[in-house]
């Protein structure tokens, strides 16, 4: 798909949306939790992983246990996220503009985990950047913590969904962003 492209757009992925050592996840809905494996089990064999269908449950659960042992799942999930995305962008020939989209949330509530522990770290996105041509990093809101949601069209029951999307000012800022790379090829 790429082998006649002047250029590539890549955004980075999330951490926890890939299969690893771990647990499995959906190939098309990389949210979506399959099965833990043996060494997810042995690591925590006080969890009970039936119930759990979504990749950010599973890391609730992980780290409601405030132990060490999250430590060891994270360290691999980087690890096995270095190695692929690495692997990707060696494979191409195309040149690449790695885009790092951070959707700042600011979830409230009682059950509230803080999941910066599971992002794609600066020291990640420099590794795997010595494989591409340039990287963009924006930073932006969910429509719902800015002033942004009037400027979206949606319908009236579907305003819960939009506040926690990204609106038409952080898609601005993901082109301004991009531009200068962009023009820096040519």
């Amino acid at each position: 798909m790429l082998r006649g492209a002047d250029l590539c757009v890549m955004q980075a992925p999330r951490l926890l949306g890939q299969s690893n050592r771990f647990y499995r996840v959906h190939s098309r809905r990389n949210d979506r939790f399959l099965a833990p494996t043996k060494d997810l089990i042995n690591l925590y064999p006080e969890i009970d992983f039936t119930e759990i269908h979504f990749v950010r449950h599973l890391m609730t659960c992980l780290q409601k246990v405030r132990d060490a042992r999250i430590e060891v799942v994270l360290d691999e999930l980087r690890r096995n996220w270095v190695r692929k995305i690495g692997e990707f962008l060696q494979g191409l020939e195309t040149p690449v503009i790695l885009l790092r989209l951070q959707v700042l949330r600011g979830e409230q509530g009682a059950h509230h985990i803080d999941f910066a522990d599971v992002d794609v770290t600066d020291q990640m996105i420099q590794v795997v950047g010595k494989s591409c041509t340039d990287i963009a990093d924006v930073k932006t809101h969910v429509c719902g913590q800015s002033d942004e949601i009037e400027d979206m069209l949606f319908g009236t029951l579907q305003q819960p969904m939009a506040e926690h999307m990204i609106g038409p000012a952080a898609h601005r800022a993901i082109a301004a962003a991009l531009m200068g790379p962009i023009r820096n090829l040519h």
